[in-house]
C-alpha cells in the first residue's frame, strides 16, 4: 500500500502526505502508475456520466481534460513542452555540444515556441479524438486502458533507457528498473485488456500494448541521439504521447 500511494503522490496533486521516503521507495511505486492512470481515466468517466445528458460532446471532451488537470497539474505538459523546446533547437553539427545545450534548454524554465506549439497540439489532438469518442460510442473501457496504458508506456522506456544526467526524476526510474517491475507493473492494465478482449473478441486489440512498446522503444532511441539518454522531461512527453496514441486507437477501434 505504501508504494500506491506514493505512485499517487508522485504523479498527482491529490493530499496523499508520506513520511520517512526512500528514493528507493519512489522507484519501486512504478508498478503502481497504471493504477494512478486508471484512476485518472475512472475519475473522467464518471464526471463524463454525470453530465453526458445535459452538455454537448465538445463540453464532455473539455471536461475530461479539465480532471485531468485537476488531478495531475501541468506535471506532463511540463515535460512535453520542455522536451520539444529542446528538440526544436538547431543543431550546430558538434554533437556532444548540441547534446549539452538541448539539456540545458529542458531545464531552462522558459517556454519556447516548440513547446507551446507541441503543447497546443496535444490538446488539440486530445479534445478532437474525445469529441470523436463521446459523438460515435462511448464505453466504461475507453478513458480507462487510455490513462492506465499511457502510464504503462513508461515501463519499457524506463527499463531499456538511459539517464541522461545523474541527477534528476529520470535518473531516479531510468536503467534502474528490472524486469520484475514490468510484470507487476502489467499485471492491472494487461488483465483489464484480456477481459476485454474475451468479452469483445476484438482481437486487433492484441497489437496495442505492442504499439506502445514499438513507441517507447522509439522514443528511447530519439532521446539517445538527441539528449544522450532519458530524462524526466522525456518520460513526461512519453506519457502524453501515449494517451493521444491510446484515444486514437480505442477511438477508431473500440
Amino acid at each position: 500500500m505504501k508504494k500506491l500511494f506514493i505512485a499517487f503522490s508522485f504523479l498527482t496533486l491529490l493530499p496523499v502526505r508520506l513520511k520517512d521516503i526512500t528514493v528507493e521507495d519512489i522507484k519501486n511505486s512504478v508498478i503502481f502508475f497504471p493504477w494512478v492512470g486508471a484512476f485518472e481515466g475512472l475519475a473522467s468517466f464518471l464526471a463524463v456520466f454525470i453530465c453526458k445528458n445535459f452538455l454537448p460532446v465538445e463540453f464532455l471532451a473539455l471536461l475530461v481534460l479539465i480532471v485531468i488537470f485537476l488531478i495531475r497539474g501541468i506535471f506532463h505538459l511540463d515535460g512535453l513542452s520542455d522536451t520539444f523546446d529542446a528538440l526544436f533547437y538547431k543543431s550546430s553539427g558538434n554533437g556532444d555540444f548540441d547534446r549539452k545545450k538541448r539539456l540545458t534548454i529542458m531545464k531552462d524554465s522558459t517556454v519556447g515556441v516548440g513547446g507551446v506549439c507541441a503543447v497546443f497540439m496535444d490538446l488539440l489532438f486530445k479534445f478532437t479524438l474525445l469529441k470523436f469518442i463521446f459523438t460515435n460510442l462511448f464505453y466504461f473501457w475507453h478513458l480507462i486502458f487510455t490513462f492506465s496504458f499511457s502510464r504503462w508506456a513508461l515501463l519499457p522506456l524506463m527499463y531499456h533507457g538511459k539517464p541522461a544526467k545523474k541527477e534528476g526524476l529520470g535518473a531516479i526510474f531510468v536503467g534502474r528498473l528490472s524486469f520484475k517491475h514490468i510484470l507487476l507493473g502489467s499485471i492491472l492494465p494487461f488483465s483489464l485488456l484480456t477481459f476485454y478482449i474475451f468479452k469483445t473478441k476484438k482481437l486487433i486489440f492484441l497489437f496495442f500494448p505492442v504499439f506502445l512498446y514499438l513507441t517507447s522503444f522509439f522514443i528511447n532511441r530519439v532521446c539517445i541521439k538527441k539528449f544522450g539518454g532519458i530524462t524526466g522531461d522525456n518520460l513526461g512527453a512519453t506519457v502524453e504521447i501515449s494517451e493521444i496514441i491510446g484515444l486514437f486507437f480505442w477511438g477508431f477501434y473500440g
